[in-house]
């Protein structure tokens, strides 16, 4: 994956914490360009 650096070393100690699903889904919503969906 692409990750900033500072996203990186999150996951990392995420994963040493045991909370690593937590904050892959917040480094995903944080790298995402557009998280809204526009209903027409």
């Amino acid at each position: 994956l692409p990750l900033e650096p500072s996203l990186s070393r999150t996951l990392i100690a995420a994963n040493e914490l045991g909370c690593l699903p937590q904050a892959l889904t917040v480094a995903a919503m944080l790298s995402a360009e557009n998280i809204w969906a526009q209903t027409s």
